[in-house]
């Protein structure tokens, strides 16, 4: 099911395409020559070609990554090395946190880590090294870190994971919203909401008060056509307007997917799905290295399902794995020959049948039940049932209040 097709097939992993990356992608040139402007001091020349549009820290990565490897005169196999450890390593840890916690058989990471190399490795991190995008694992990656922090109430350490992905990516502001929400409590959103505001303000205020920020004037060529084109009349292009309400758009459906689940399972890590898949469903162009984004958030599903039926055996988890197994090689595949609405429904659908049927993997914390847990999530309290997620309905004061009784007494 995970063939490369032509256009893959042309750039396998090789020295040539590290020896001159822009002789078939500009991408690489273009980032390092504005990394290097920033290694320089020169803030301004950084973003003075509109081109440019992604985060300083990614130019950074690119820059230093070529010094490097000029200062050591070292092959092209080398940097691809490099890169493949920088990228796979924790984009692949992160995908396995939520399946951590249901105690998983080693061998299913075992399994996991070879179809990461069946379906990732030969053809996308040449695409990642052609094109010098790594940040389409690393963003998705650091919002299922992010999404793990909020489940256990780190605030600053969930806005500060965030300031990260927003300094390596300008869409990673859409997983933002849900994953502040993640939080347990209004004051810790409050709380990393600001830290989140002043920590990605300090990373883009030189850039943006430098007086040669040309981001904004970037316009985009409408490669193929959107429901949400066909909204704005079919234009030829997409302006800055048209992405803003492409965001609006993935913020509301990943919202309303948290909202749906957020009672009954770890919300936080199907939301960063749906941000993933529709960024892409909504956006008018097609790039093989934007796969990347969604295999990691699919395959963070996919194990924590597996993970969930090794151990319980229930029918129920069936679904999510059956479905989250689907679209791990759905992500490898070409964009689907079908009519425009239709392509749209197909996302749509898909996406509200996952979250749906996730509400069955379970939340529980690794190597550990909240208090008197049975296996599938219901608690007893007193002989009565807790509501989903094992809340106890007793307090602490009344459950203390109760002493043993005697025989004598």
């Amino acid at each position: 099911m995970a063939v490369p097709f032509d256009a893959d097939a042309s750039r396998q992993p090789d020295r040539v395409a590290w020896a001159d990356p822009s002789y078939r992608y500009g991408d690489y040139a273009l980032f390092v020559r504005a990394g290097h402007a920033i290694l320089s001091g020169n803030f301004g020349g950084a973003y003075s070609d509109p081109a440019v549009q992604t985060g300083p820290l990614a130019l950074v990565w690119a820059a230093a990554l070529a010094l490097v490897l000029n200062v050591l005169h070292a092959p092209g196999a080398v940097g691809f090395a490099i890169t493949v450890v920088a990228v796979v390593a924790p984009s692949a840890y992160a995908a396995s946190l939520w399946a951590s916690r249901h105690r998983p058989p080693r061998g299913l990471f075992v399994g996991a880590v070879g179809a990461l190399i069946v379906l990732l490795v030969p053809w996308e991190l040449a695409d990642l090294l052609g094109f010098q995008h790594p940040t389409y694992l690393w963003v998705p990656a650091l919002w299922l870190f992010a999404a793990a922090a909020a489940r256990r109430d780190r605030s600053v350490v969930t806005a500060l994971l965030l300031v990260v992905a927003c300094a390596l990516e300008t869409w990673a502001i859409l997983a933002v919203p849900v994953l502040l929400l993640s939080l347990p409590s209004w004051r810790a959103r409050f709380r990393g909401g600001a830290v989140w505001v002043v920590g990605t303000a300090a990373v883009w205020a030189p850039f943006a008060f430098s007086g040669q920020f040309r981001m904004f004037d970037m316009v985009w060529p409408a490669s193929f056509q959107t429901p949400l084109l066909a909204l704005w009349g079919h234009p030829a292009a997409v302006t800055w307007e048209i992405r803003v309400a492409q965001g609006a758009i993935v913020v509301l459906a990943s919202v309303g997917a948290w909202l749906v689940g957020r009672t009954a399972t770890d919300a936080a890590t199907v939301a960063v799905v749906v941000v993933a898949w529709t960024r892409i469903a909504t956006d008018s162009q097609w790039f093989p290295y934007y796969r990347s984004a969604l295999f990691v958030t699919s395959a963070a599903v996919l194990l924590a399902a597996g993970a969930r039926y090794l151990r319980t055996r229930h029918a129920r988890t069936l679904p999510a794995l059956v479905l989250s197994g689907l679209m791990c090689p759905l992500a490898q595949s070409e964009l689907l020959a079908i009519p425009m609405l239709a392509s749209a429904a197909v996302h749509v659908g898909t996406l509200a049948v996952l979250v749906v049927t996730a509400r069955q993997l379970g939340a529980s914390p690794t190597g550990r039940r909240p208090w008197n847990m049975t296996p599938d999530r219901s608690c007893v309290c007193h002989g009565a049932v807790c509501p989903p997620g094992g809340q106890l309905r007793s307090s602490a004061r009344s459950i203390s209040s109760r002493r043993p009784t005697t025989n004598a007494s």
